[in-house]
């Protein structure tokens, strides 16, 4: 009986260390990224996109960030609507991208357009309408006068905003003015 228990056991054991040694081995030494396939973009080169998903060459398949990987490319392309990073094994990162569609084009001044995606994305401005349904034009804004600076201008911080955190999914107080634009950043320079 205890022959068989030990017997058992050292079974048990080898197999443990088996799996240790095959789990090591796997994201240590085997399945590095060696090959990239990318496909559903027209606007954006292969390498561009490799590029900014940040998994590099021997960075391994299972221990790459795949979600941080579409959000970057999410972030720096407009005409991204999608991005889908995974692996193929053994060495293979695969980039699938949903282009954005121009659908919309708001006139936002005297000649200054906004082409926006079926999502309501900002994909870009542009000068001429031509080729696009325009779908709105902002012709005015009004403010209730509680609202108003001495100045006459709206006061944003008067106003109690909110606004939507797309990465937390939750809504944010607009607080108060920290900073003015364009010269608190020409003294960084």
């Amino acid at each position: 009986v205890m022959r068989r228990i030990r017997n058992v056991l050292t079974s048990f054991a080898i197999v443990a260390v088996v799996l240790i040694i095959c789990v090591v081995l796997s994201l240590t030494v085997l399945f590095k990224t060696q090959n990239y396939e990318v496909s559903g973009s027209t606007r954006y080169t292969d390498a561009e996109l490799i590029d900014t998903c940040g998994i590099t060459t021997n960075e391994n398949i299972f221990l790459a960030n795949k979600n941080l990987a579409e959000k970057r490319l999410i972030k720096k392309f407009a005409y991204i609507e999608e991005a889908d990073v995974s692996f193929a094994i053994p060495d293979t990162i695969t980039i699938k991208i949903t282009e954005a569609v121009e659908s919309y084009i708001v006139k936002i001044g005297d000649t200054t357009y906004l082409v926006a995606s079926s999502q309501g994305r900002i994909l870009e401005k542009c000068e001429s309408p031509e080729g696009y349904n325009l779908v709105a034009e902002i012709v005015n804004i009004l403010c209730d006068e509680k609202y108003l600076a001495a100045d006459g201008n709206p006061d944003v911080e008067k106003m109690d905003l909110i606004t939507y955190d797309p990465v937390h999914h939750t809504y944010i107080q607009l607080g108060k003015t920290v900073g003015n634009a364009f010269a608190d950043g020409k003294q960084l320079k």
